[in-house]
Order: C-alpha cells, then structure tokens, then sequence
C-alpha cells in the first residue's frame, strides 16, 4: 500500500491561509489610513473653502453696517426735519390765529350799537369789554360769538348801566375760550 503524507501539505496550506490573513489585515489598515488622509484633505479643503466665505462675507457685512449706519443717520435726519415742518407748521397757525380771533369779532360784532374797551387774550381764553347801547345788544352779540364757529363756553360777567355824555348805556364784561387751532397732519416725507 501506499502511504501519502498529506500533513506538510496541511501546514503549507495554513501557513498560505495566515500569510493571506495578514496580508488582507495589512491591506485594509493601509487602505483604511489612506481613506482617512483622503477624507482628512476633503475637510482640510472644505473648511478652507468655508473660511474664505466667512473672509468675504465679513467684509461685505462691514460694508453693509456702513451703508446701515448711514441709512439710520437719514432716518434720524428725516424725522427730525419732519418734525421741524410740523413745528413750522403749527407756529404759522398760531401766528395767523389772532387775526383770524380778530375778523370774527369784528364780524360778530353789531355795528353802530356796541363798542369795544378792552380785549384780552390768552391761549384759549379770552374776555371782552366794552359798551353797548342797551341790553338786547349784549345778548345779540353773544347769541353771535356763540353762534360763530370759533369761539366756545360764552359767558356774561358783568353788565352795568354808565352815563357817557348824557346817555345811559350797558357796559359789559364777556368771558370765553376759544376753539383750539387745528394741529398740522403728518408731513408727507414720512411715507
């Protein structure tokens, strides 16, 4: 019979099958630290490529909060102008106030039967004295301040009889306020 020695076969086999392991072990530890050089460089280059938009948007930020400042410097320049206007506004109807406060008077007023002495005038208030030629007339004159737009609250604080030259008249004393001027709209330049 014949014998065949299979064992140095075995151990060849085995000492092939562990080469191979290593080599497959040794393989994949190279290719795993080439993966990660590979993605270490990826990243390396992402993030470059990152800082420099965060470098370019930092400088178009800087540019951005200068024209900012300078729109919110404009604003404030804008309202304040506005404001000015509005001032401006209110003090020309103030100072047309007192002449308009005079023609109504002198339109209220019953000619040739009455006469001022006296006027006063102060913010809204006001009072007017003066000389009228008999009762009827004061009451007319204050049925018409009343009646007048302008004028509010009239009210009769005196009235006495006075001699002028040998006649008997009605001297008067009248209180009221005075509608307050309408206040300017908001300017336009705030739209």
């Amino acid at each position: 019979m014949i014998k065949i020695n299979l064992l140095p076969f075995r151990a060849a086999r085995k000492k092939e099958n562990v080469r191979q392991q290593i080599s497959i072990f040794l393989l994949t530890i190279v290719l795993c630290v080439l993966g990660m050089i590979c993605w270490g460089f990826l990243l390396s280059k992402q993030v470059g490529t990152l800082n420099k938009n965060i470098d370019r948007l930092t400088v178009e930020l800087k540019k951005y909060e200068a024209k900012a400042a300078e729109v919110d410097r404009l604003t404030n320049e804008l309202r304040m102008l506005t404001q000015k206007v509005d001032v401006i506004k209110q003090l020309e109807i103030n100072r047309k106030s007192p002449l308009k406060l005079m023609k109504v008077l002198t339109e209220v007023v019953v000619p040739e039967r009455m006469w001022f002495t006296n006027f006063h005038y102060k913010d809204k208030d006001f009072s007017v004295q003066g000389i009228a030629v008999d009762n009827k007339t004061v009451a007319d004159f204050m049925n018409r301040l009343e009646a007048s737009s302008i004028f509010k609250d009239i009210n009769l604080i005196t009235l006495n009889r006075v001699v002028k030259n040998n006649l008997k008249l009605k001297s008067f004393n009248i209180s009221g306020s005075r509608e307050q001027p309408k206040k300017p709209g908001k300017s336009k330049a705030k739209k």
